[in-house]
């Protein structure tokens, strides 16, 4: 095949897909009076066009059909009816599933294909529950009309970038040159002057000036130096703006629109519903958001999923709708939108909803609530539902995942430095809102210093920056509050919490004049971070937090600051659940333990067990309180870590798996052997893995005693564990 055939096919596959989806969404709304038949119309004829000029025929024939039917209804011999919207979409359907069919056929193939007749390509079968129903050929961005294009010399897809980014990096790159032009005028500048300075000095010493000449030619030189000075000052400050503004619009060519990536959707709700015998409508809305192509397309499989979970598990059977009070067809709403610097998903339906009831009974039964600690409240139940194990299937039917937990997204959410939150949706149903920042580049941090480290807070979490005086903050049974007043003039008691102690870095005693505070906000808590300074704004590029930190479920990356040094920058959500959680601990009663503890006079052994098995789990606290112990359970390295970190609860020796997610048993054995306060914490390692290696280097990290599965003893284990406690 010709290049020139590949650079047509390329076209062509992106201008399909671009007609396709905004058709779509132009007849997504639930009322279609306002539908713009003779945009629809003009995309139908266009795609019809473009289908004959790469020698696509049946593409052409369903095109013109779509035509056909779309003149009926403008004439007033049709209505836009849910009939014929259906009639519309299977074309739209037909007309997707024979361009993909075409496009990844081998490149020999292509251009050759002989007509079939006027009849509409075969539906494929359904695709199975995992499988993303998309074409084979890469979704390219949508654009407006006059965008720019590139093709691959492969022909195997499209990056379309809009014309006005392009237009506006050129005009920066433009800026810059001229910019640049002006530093040769400084060099000539200096040039000169020192032609003078050096014409002066040979004068000094051959006596030819006097000293009234001497003291003229002397001043004229300062003027001159200190034009050269200032223009060098300028011709520096213009540069480095010119050159951030490249930047800036270098980073913006990465942003396409969601529904580039996104497109399909509205087809996949529709034919899984109906392949299981429901009604579901997708309306999509902010389609036209844009946002990094790389956070969309890692946000691709974790959207599909929860949509299919709304399908297969949120939304009932038609007669058990209609027996409810709703309507056969369920709703399920996609909204998109870029929020204070960050991407904004949330998909909502009218379905059943969470079960509470179930999901606490089944967060007892793996041990995330444990026995000392009071009912958990429905945001923490949700909260519960995306740690691994969880076995979403008896929990709530919303989001059973057809044997894949939410954890799943949940990972991949927190890989992108974003957060998920499951809420119920009034009057029935669920809504999971997905938080991302709109690039993985650079982004803007405030940098602050507490416990003598710097950190970093991602500034689109921030409301506030405070100086309370002792007059503005007050005590009360939860501690030490301050009035903050909103934009609507009402005012709120907001809770102060000392940033180095929420991190474990000791309390700091700030100036007894003014507290530095910073409000922070995550959903719908706020609290009053203080620190001991409040340093700078910058615009910064994120880095991986693993390298240097262990707890990267708080830690939202890195930075680099002055000095070349590194300063971690804080997760808002996952910080703002550690104080809640702090906060809510250091407010229980002594009742609260008493009831919980052993009978007084007798302290009862604790031992922590770390295994994401919850087969392992169980059989480990079975033995072990047999034999009158206390037994505490965690998933894995990062849930441990937070339960080592509380104060109330007294760990005498924990038992680890090797091999987990998250946080793994070595680097959680190092973690402990790092922080003082857990470093003489007795370490058992349980791994599945007989190697000499693992086993050298568990013990080289501080384990003081490995126990490979294989070979499990019941009284090997207990004897070890009698022996180190």
């Amino acid at each position: 095949m010709t290049d020139i055939r590949q650079q047509l096919l390329a076209a062509f596959d992106a201008e399909y897909k671009e007609h396709l989806a905004a058709i779509r969404q132009s007849l997504a709304g639930s009322n279609h009076a306002g539908v713009d038949l003779r945009d629809i119309f003009r995309r139908a004829h266009s795609l019809k066009g473009a289908a004959r000029a790469v020698d696509m025929p049946d593409i052409a024939r369903l095109a013109h059909a779509l035509e056909a039917l779309l003149a009926a209804v403008e004439d007033g011999n049709r209505t836009l009816d849910a009939q014929t919207v259906g009639e519309i979409h299977r074309g739209l359907d037909a007309i997707e599933d024979a361009a993909a069919a075409t496009l990844s056929q081998p490149a020999r193939h292509r251009g050759d294909q002989p007509s079939h007749g006027d009849s509409a390509p075969a539906q494929p079968e359904a695709p199975p529950a995992q499988t993303p129903v998309a074409p084979s050929v890469p979704a390219p961005a949508a654009t407006p009309a006059g965008a720019g294009a590139a093709a691959s010399a492969s022909g195997a897809g499209l990056l379309r970038i809009a014309g006005e980014h392009v237009e506006q990096l050129s005009q920066s790159l433009h800026a810059l040159n001229t910019e640049l032009q002006s530093g040769i005028a400084v060099a000539e500048g200096l040039r000169q002057l020192e032609g003078d300075l050096r014409a002066l000095r040979a004068d000094v010493a051959l006596g030819t000036t006097d000293n009234e000449a001497l003291a003229d030619r002397i001043g004229l030189a300062l003027r001159e130096l200190g034009s050269v000075r200032r223009a060098a000052s300028q011709s520096d400050w213009a540069i480095s703006q010119a050159a951030g503004q490249i930047e800036r619009d270098a980073e913006r060519i990465l942003l396409v629109a969601a529904q580039s990536v996104f497109e399909g959707f509205e087809r996949m709700v529709r034919d899984d519903a109906r392949d299981q015998g429901k009604v579901a409508r997708l309306t999509m809305t902010g389609g036209t958001t844009e946002a990094d192509r790389r956070v969309l397309q890692a946000l691709k499989d974790p959207v599909m999923h929860l949509l299919r979970n709304a399908i297969g598990h949120g939304v009932e059977q038609p007669d058990a709708r209609l027996r409810a009070g709703k309507p056969e067809q369920a709703d399920i709403e996609m909204a998109i939108s870029p929020e204070r610097g960050q991407l904004t998903i949330r998909i909502s339906d009218d379905g059943r909803g969470y079960d509470f009831t179930a999901i606490e009974a089944e967060a007892r039964r793996i041990g995330l609530i444990r026995p000392m600690e009071p009912p958990p409240t429905r945001d923490e139940l949700l909260t519960m539902i995306l740690e691994p194990g969880f076995s979403t299937a008896i929990a709530v039917d919303e989001i059973s995942g057809r044997g894949v937990g939410l954890s799943v997204v949940a990972e991949t959410v927190r890989r992108l430095q974003g957060s998920i939150r499951m809420e119920p949706r009034l009057p029935h149903g669920a809504s999971v809102t997905i938080r991302v920042p709109l690039t993985i580049t650079r982004q803007m941090i405030l940098l602050v210093e507490a416990g003598g480290q710097t950190f970093g807070l991602p500034a689109r979490s921030i409301d506030k920056l405070l100086r309370l005086t002792p007059e503005e903050i007050a005590r009360s049974e939860g501690g030490q509050v301050t009035m903050i007043v909103d934009d609507d003039g009402g005012e709120e008691a907001v809770n102060l919490v000392s940033l180095a102690s929420a991190l474990g870095l000791g309390a700091t005693e700030g100036p007894s004049t003014l507290v530095n505070g910073v409000l922070i906000a995550a959903g719908s808590r706020r609290y009053v971070l203080v620190v001991d300074a409040l340093m700078d704004v910058r615009g910064l590029i994120i880095g991986d937090p693993g390298a240097i930190a262990t707890d990267t479920g708080l830690f939202y990356g890195t930075v680099t600051v002055e000095d070349e040094r590194i300063a971690i920058v804080l997760h808002p959500d996952a910080l703002m659940d550690r104080v809640a959680r702090d906060h809510r601990r250091l407010t229980m009663t002594q009742e609260d333990f008493a009831a919980a503890g052993p009978a007084a006079g007798r302290r009862q052994p604790t031992i922590l067990v770390v295994d994401d098995s919850i087969t392992t789990r169980t059989l480990e606290k079975s033995i072990l309180e047999a034999q009158g112990y206390r037994v505490l359970l965690s998933i894995d390295g990062l849930d441990a870590l937070q339960t080592l970190r509380n104060d109330a609860i007294l760990i005498d020796l924990v038992v680890a798996d090797v091999e987990m997610p998250r946080m793994d048993g070595f680097a959680l054995l190092q973690a402990m052997r790092n922080e003082p306060a857990l470093a003489g914490i007795p370490v058992v390692m349980m791994t599945s893995r007989d190697n000499a290696d693992d086993v050298r280097r568990g013990l080289d990290l501080g384990a003081n005693a490995y126990i490979t599965k294989q070979n499990f003893d019941q009284g090997a284990l207990l004897t070890t564990i009698s022996q180190l406690i």
